[in-house]
């Protein structure tokens, strides 16, 4: 499973190739939003309530806000493998940028 996460990660992902995973993560969001809603709205909901709630010094706040990161990033992990595109995804991490 780790290895699926990391297909839309930092760590896949050349500096150059950041606009082509964010089309990704864009496409992921939104095919998640209309399967999954109950699952991804309240990740992002989440997510705006400790950021609006604390500042950006606050150590616990930035703690929440990196696991609900991590929970958002298995659920479109979840996705890429539900929809049957890692090797798509795959290749796009490692293609030029644009």
């Amino acid at each position: 499973m780790n290895q699926m996460v990391n297909i839309v990660t930092r760590d896949s992902f050349s500096a150059n190739a950041a606009p082509c995973r964010t089309r990704v993560l864009v496409q992921l969001l939104k095919q998640a939003a209309s399967i999954d809603p109950d699952v991804l709205f309240p990740v992002m909901a989440s997510l705006l309530h400790t950021h609006l709630d604390h500042d950006h010094q606050h150590r616990q706040a930035n703690l929440e806000i990196r696991q609900s990161l991590d929970n958002l990033e298995l659920l479109l992990a979840l996705e890429i493998e539900r929809l049957g595109l890692r090797d798509e995804v795959a290749s796009v991490s490692h293609a030029a940028p644009g």
